[in-house]
């Protein structure tokens, strides 16, 4: 390595706090200073190579290579063994095949870090020519190889591994650890205790505490952390590798010598990508305590998996013989802290007990006096609800309408030929209001007329041929063909005046002398087609009684039958109040005079019983048929806090009792 290469090595280390930034920041300048599109550092001491870090140009997050992922793994391992630069260039396909896209060339290194293989995988642009490419290998790999003796820790530089077959426990350290994780039997604060605690206990990166709801588990405090965003990429895959590691129920360390299986294979894979850790621990937790913590024995009475301990160390990767006895005393007591909170928290009505226990603030002596007058307030607003009587009224709409109403309709079949009447106008009773036009009745009525006259042609035909006084047979032939003909006139007349009835239909008469109340009656009828039965105007007579028309609700028809049941056994009328929409201001009275015997559906398909209400018109001022009516139907006294409270007691019952019992 020449001055200008250490110099340039030693910028990078100065700007960088661990590792995975010196090397992140070596791509950054092999980017800038050779022309390169970006890289990666894979560690390569296991079987299977796993990322480093990786840094691209600009905002290029991934480049497509020209190699299947097990080619990409061979030619690492290749450059692992040659111990010499290894260059994959950009139209290395497979013999015959047509290049679709230029690939990259790839630059690998292999290098020797703090006891493990390191490979620096470079990228070129597919269309630099190979004499450019061949031209920085030799500067780019002794600047690769340089780098391998730079971030790491001044102490294990040139320290040779261990030979202790375990790491040594600090008795003091560890009491004060025991001691902090269980201060609090709040879960989530417990969780946050727990977490920092083991972290710093054990020295290493990142410890995280996660919690079983149903059959997912949720990230509930990660070590360092006040607050977490859940939706964050690393919080999100740690999830997914909890989520497969820790329904196994085992301890799970990360790297084993076994194998995995690809269900926690892939997703761990995507984390420790994104992720900068060598080292994982995770630890299940279950709702039971037991004598061996880190082993589960399938055959020991069945437990509940409460949640999980995961532990992260990034600088190194920890021999497992070393320190497996250290994570095993952290974890378990972190587990028994875990246990302990969520054992308390799922307390049968926890949170009112805790509710409870904060409000013992209020008995406090500074506090007595207030916590007397608001409880002597309380009570007396009880007693004042229970004890004081009130009027006890159902509200309910309705409608003003005259007493003597009627609708017409239509007797026959036509069309609306002249409406004779409009709205507001008075007419008696018999007064012709519509006519209507048949066509085919008139053509029905011509053709019979013409029939009937052939007929009465033929009858008296027959009648001045019997007058020749013949004899015998031919006699009694004209004798019977004259009854012939006079039946058929018979019935002929017969249909005439099914018809001419039919015609007389035609003309609508009004059923009774009023006032026509429907609005523009000859705009909704003037050429219109009608049927029998049909609908065409209402008829009232605002001069003489009007009554309210109220529609009770379904769910108050109990309490107003019950009053009714009353009043006709004590012979006592049912008073209502009212205003009208019209006249808002003025309160009217009146007495229920008739109810219906069922309910019935409304416009906004919605039971209500039918009432009418007799009143005095006289005090009335405005009177207009269909005005809206609101009323108050009184029902007698009851205390104060059942007419203020009823419907929810109501509602309480048919709604939460009744679907229970």
């Amino acid at each position: 390595m020449n001055a200008t290469q250490q110099q340039t090595i030693e910028q990078i280390a100065s700007k960088s706090t661990n590792r995975r930034e010196f090397l992140e920041g070596f791509i950054d300048h092999a980017i800038h200073e050779y022309d390169v599109l970006g890289g990666m550092f894979w560690d390569c001491t296991e079987k299977i190579p796993k990322p480093i870090c990786q840094s691209y140009r600009g905002e290029q997050q991934m480049l497509k290579l020209g190699c299947s992922a097990s080619q990409h793994n061979d030619f690492l391992r290749q450059a692992v063994a040659s111990k010499e630069p290894l260059i994959v260039s950009a139209d290395n396909e497979t013999p015959g095949s047509v290049v679709k896209e230029l690939h990259p060339t790839i630059l690998m290194v292999s290098i020797a870090h703090g006891g493990r293989t390191e490979v620096a995988e470079l990228f070129f642009a597919g269309d630099q020519p190979r004499e450019q490419v061949t031209g920085k290998v030799g500067s780019l790999s002794s600047l690769s190889r340089a780098a391998a003796v730079w971030g790491m820790p001044p102490q294990r530089a040139t320290q040779a591994p261990s030979s202790e077959p375990a790491t040594r426990i600090d008795i003091a350290a560890t009491e004060a650890f025991i001691h902090s994780l269980h201060q609090s039997l709040d879960l989530k604060d417990n969780a946050r205790t727990i977490a920092n605690e083991t972290r710093r206990y054990l020295d290493c990166d990142r410890a995280t505490v996660v919690q079983m709801r149903g059959r997912r588990c949720r990230t509930i405090a990660v070590s360092g952390q006040p607050s977490m965003n859940r939706r964050s990429n690393a919080v999100r895959l740690l999830e997914k590798v909890a989520n497969k590691v820790l329904p196994t129920r085992q301890l799970f360390w990360y790297p084993d010598e076994d194998s995995l299986p690809p269900q926690i294979q892939n997703p761990l894979q995507e984390y420790l990508a994104n992720s900068a850790t060598r080292t994982m621990v995770v630890v299940p937790v279950f709702d039971k305590a037991d004598s061996s913590q880190m082993e589960v024995d399938s055959h020991r009475e069945k437990r509940q998996l409460i949640g999980g301990i995961v532990v992260e160390h990034c600088r190194e990767q920890w021999d497992r013989q070393q320190q497996a006895s250290v994570v095993e005393l952290a974890t378990r007591h972190g587990s028994d802290a875990f246990r302990n909170s969520w054992n308390h928290q799922s307390l049968f009505l926890y949170s009112i007990w805790k509710w409870l226990g904060k409000s013992k603030i209020i008995f406090a002596a500074r506090h007595l006096p207030k916590t007397i007058a608001a409880v002597i307030g309380l009570v007396a607003a009880c007693l004042a609800l229970t004890l004081i009587q009130s009027d006890f009224q159902l509200s309910c709409d309705g409608s003003l309408i005259p007493e003597q109403r009627e609708l017409v309709f239509s007797k026959g079949t036509g069309i609306v030929s002249k409406v004779l009447v409009q709205h507001g106008q008075d007419v008696k009773s018999g007064d012709p209001i519509v006519k209507l036009t048949d066509l085919d009745l008139d053509y029905q009525l011509t053709e019979l007329e013409g029939q009937i006259k052939e007929v009465e042609q033929s009858i008296r035909s027959i009648e001045s041929s019997r007058l020749g006084r013949k004899r015998g047979e031919e006699e009694s032939l004209q004798q019977e063909n004259l009854k012939s003909q006079q039946a058929e006139l018979a019935s002929l007349q017969q249909q005439q005046r099914i018809y001419l009835k039919r015609k007389a239909d035609l003309v609508v008469t009004s059923p009774l002398s009023g006032q026509v109340m429907t609005w523009d009656v000859r705009k909704r009828l003037q050429n219109r087609t009608v049927s029998a039965m049909d609908q065409l105007m209402e008829i009232a007579n605002v001069d003489g009684k009007w009554t309210l028309e109220l529609d009770l609700p379904d769910r108050k028809v109990g309490h107003f039958m019950k009053r009714w049941n009353e009043a006709k056994t004590n012979d006592e009328p049912v008073d209502v109040e009212f205003i009208l929409a019209a006249e808002p201001g003025v309160t009217h009275t009146g007495q229920v005079k008739a109810v219906g015997t069922s309910t019935q559906l409304n416009a906004a398909n919605e039971h209500h019983l039918k009432i009418l209400v007799d009143i005095d018109i006289e005090s009335i001022d405005v009177r207009q048929s269909r005005s809206g009516v609101s009323a108050k139907i009184d029902c007698g006294d009851a205390s104060l806090g059942y007419v203020w409270f009823h419907p929810v007691k109501e509602f309480f019952q048919a709604k939460v009792l009744f679907p229970i019992w």
